[in-house]
């Protein structure tokens, strides 16, 4: 990937570099950009080098740049404070030692991801806390659907910081593999592989049947909320705790039972840990599907 020094040349403007983190293609840069801070994203394109079959490549590198287009696409629309905003740097292509890149950038969400705040000593947030988060999450669930049939399909504790804002108290993170129902399907060989996501966070249906794209709707992305929200809550995952093999975050997603949350912190209230419960059912029907009611109950607003 891009050095520091190679990323200087090629954005002069910025007065900072600091390397933050790495996942799958994709590595991320703190930068100062003027008076503001943001995370650049820097993406590799596999070569033709780095697959068996040129027209495998040719295929995968369309399905990277179309998700990189959906994702900036979305992310440009503003749909809510709960989700990270573009930054300042504008998708560019670039090669740097035959080798190329697609670049852009997100604000700077200053705090810690919930992973993170997870494992800290004696972390147990208070029920208030988890409305707030409950709030956030289902409020983007909400829109990305409203707004264009979109699911983002990669909820989780990584993906989710906690700031000190209290306009702004959870903002999520990475459009990347966000699925929307009305537009192209992007995923190459759909039905050999597993589907774009995190297993361990990832909804039943979703490993179900090759074809449940034709299906999947907003309700994947809520059980997912709920799931991180437990987790959030009890400090531990609410299905697997100790990963022994690939296969294992798929199989106990169809068909282990989660224990109610009352269960894990019988100091919440019934109501919370029943709501928590009812979106972590295996059966998308059986999950409530009228979110505006849920966060009336919760607190906060339609």
């Amino acid at each position: 990937m891009l050095t520091s020094e190679e990323i200087s040349r090629l954005f002069p403007q910025f007065k900072s570099i600091e390397y933050l983190c790495k996942g799958g293609q994709k590595e991320v840069f703190k930068v100062s950009v003027g008076t503001a801070t943001e995370a650049l994203k820097i993406v590799e394109i596999p070569s033709d080098k780095d697959f068996m079959d040129v027209d495998d490549g040719d295929l995968l590198r369309s399905e990277l740049l179309g998700r990189i287009d959906r994702e900036v696409k979305l992310l440009q629309k503003n749909l809510s404070p709960y989700l990270v905003k573009l930054g300042q740097v504008k998708p560019r292509a670039v090669q740097v030692k035959g080798i190329s890149y697609v670049i852009y950038s997100e604000e700077f969400i200053d705090g810690k991801n919930l992973s993170e705040v997870i494992k800290r000593p004696n972390h147990k947030p208070a029920e208030n806390e988890l409305k707030e988060l409950l709030r956030c999450l289902f409020s983007i669930v909400k829109v990305l659907w409203s707004k264009f049939k979109a699911v983002h399909r990669d909820i989780k504790p990584q993906n989710i910081i906690k700031t000190a804002q209290a306009e702004r108290p959870f903002v999520l993170l990475d459009l990347g593999i966000a699925f929307v129902t009305e537009g192209t399907n992007l995923t190459v060989n759909a039905s050999g592989r597993l589907p774009p996501a995190t297993l361990k966070y990832i909804a039943p249906e979703m490993l179900i049947s090759s074809d449940f794209r034709d299906k999947l709707d907003y309700r994947s992305d809520l059980y997912s909320a709920a799931l991180t929200i437990y987790e959030y809550a009890a400090g531990k995952h609410p299905i697997i705790e100790n990963i022994s093999d690939a296969l294992t975050p798929t199989i106990r997603a169809m068909n282990k039972n989660p224990q109610s949350l009352s269960k894990a912190r019988p100091d919440l209230s019934i109501e919370f840990c029943e709501t928590i419960d009812q979106y972590l059912k295996k059966t998308p029907a059986l999950r409530p599907a009228n979110i505006d009611m849920v966060l009336k109950r919760m607190g906060g607003k339609k």
